[in-house]
C-alpha cells in the first residue's frame, strides 16, 4: 500500500472547522513588515468552497484567503530523528490550499518521526514594491518561519540543523525562492530569532510552480528572475507530472538542471507521465491508480538517504 494510503488510514483528513488555531504561532507579533493596514480586508476560511482541487477539481479541499497576519501551525512528534519541515500549501498566491496540501502533509511527515510546521503565509499577492522580489510578502514569511523554527529547536526537541521546506505548487515557487535566497533577509531584524540562519536544510518542491519567468516554456528556459541558484543551494527533492498543464515540466527542469551547473548537492527528481496538478498526497480514490501516488515514499527514500529520519517509532505530541 503506498504510503500516503497508510498516512490517510492512520490519519483521518483534517476537520476544516477543528480548533487547530490554539496552537498557531504567530509570525510577526507587532505585525508583519510593509502591509497596508486594512488590506485586503478580514480573513477567510471556506471549509469547502464546492469548486474543488485538484487537476479534474474533484478533491475535497479548505481555502484559506486574506491572510495578514502570517502563523505556524506545529505538528510535533517525540522520538523522531529531531528533523523538521516547514509547510508551505498552494493556491496561486490567491489563497492557500489549507487541509489537503498543509495539514493532511503535516500527518504525512509525522508518521515518519519528522516534525513540522504548517506556514499560512500572506495572500493575496502584494502589490509591487521598490527593491523588492516578486511575491515579497510570502519570501519574508518564510525566512521568519525558519528562523523561528530553528530558534525555537531546543524547546521543541529538534535539531537545529535538520529543519527543510515543503511547498506545493506556489508553495513550490516558495521553496525554490527561500532555498536560493536565504542569505538576504528582506526585513528588518524582529528580534534575536532574526539572528539565525533561514536557510533550509533540505527542499522538497512538489508540482512546483512559476520557476521560469513569465511561465513560458520556450527555448532557451530562462529561470524567473527572483532565484539566485547557487552551489550552496540545500538538497532538494522535486515532484513534477509532464502533463501538468500549471505547473511547467520544463520549469523544473531547469531548476534541477540549473543546480547541476553551479554543483549544488545532488538532488532528486521524480518525473511521472500523468496526473496533472494539485494531487497533493492522491486522497481520492479516484485517483490513486497513478504513478505519481508513489511520490511519498520515494520522498522517504529521499529523507532517509540523508539521514533525517529516525530507526523508531515516533510520538505524535501536536
Amino acid at each position: 500500500m503506498l504510503l500516503a494510503l497508510v498516512v490517510l488510514a492512520a490519519y483521518p483528513l483534517a476537520d476544516a472547522s477543528g480548533d487547530w488555531s490554539q496552537s498557531e504561532i504567530l509570525l510577526f507579533p507587532e505585525g508583519a513588515p510593509n502591509e497596508t493596514h486594512g488590506w485586503p480586508g478580514p480573513e477567510v476560511q471556506t471549509p469547502d468552497d464546492g469548486t474543488g482541487c485538484g487537476a479534474n477539481h474533484s478533491s475535497f479541499c479548505d481555502h484559506i484567503f486574506n491572510v495578514s497576519a502570517p502563523t505556524l501551525v506545529p505538528f510535533l512528534v517525540s522520538h523522531g530523528s529531531g528533523a523538521a519541515v516547514v509547510i508551505a500549501p498552494g493556491g496561486s498566491y490567491v489563497h492557500l490550499d489549507w487541509t489537503k496540501e498543509g495539514l493532511d502533509v503535516a500527518r504525512m511527515y509525522n508518521s515518519l518521526g519528522v516534525s513540522a510546521f504548517v506556514l499560512k503565509y500572506r495572500v493575496p499577492a502584494r502589490p509591487a514594491l521598490k527593491g523588492m522580489p516578486k511575491w515579497w510578502a510570502p519570501l519574508q514569511d518564510a525566512q521568519r518561519a525558519m528562523s523561528v523554527v530553528r530558534a525555537g529547536a531546543e524547546k521543541w526537541g529538534l535539531n537545529a540543523s535538520r529543519i527543510g521546506f515543503t511547498g506545493f505548487s506556489a508553495g513550490g515557487h516558495l521553496t525554490a525562492h527561500i532555498s536560493s535566497t536565504y542569505d538576504t533577509r528582506i526585513y528588518p531584524r524582529m528580534d534575536s530569532s532574526d539572528d539565525i540562519s533561514c536557510r533550509p536544510d533540505f527542499s522538497l518542491m512538489i508540482y512546483p510552480w512559476m520557476l521560469l519567468e513569465g511561465n513560458q516554456p520556450q527555448q532557451p528556459w530562462v529561470l524567473a528572475k527572483e532565484f539566485d541558484v547557487r552551489a550552496d543551494h540545500p538538497p532538494s527533492f522535486f515532484c513534477q507530472n509532464e502533463d501538468d498543464p500549471t505547473a511547467l515540466a520544463e520549469g523544473t527542469l531547469a531548476y534541477y538542471l540549473k543546480l547541476k551547473e553551479v554543483k549544488a548537492p545532488m538532488s532528486d527528481l521524480r518525473f511521472y507521465p500523468k496526473g496533472g496538478h494539485g494531487f497533493a498526497l492522491c486522497q481520492l480514490a479516484d485517483e490513486h491508480s497513478n504513478e505519481v501516488c508513489h511520490w511519498p515514499e520515494e520522498a522517504k527514500h529521499f529523507l532517509e538517504d540523508r539521514g533525517l529520519l529516525a530507526s523508531r517509532t515516533s510520538t505524535v505530541l501536536v
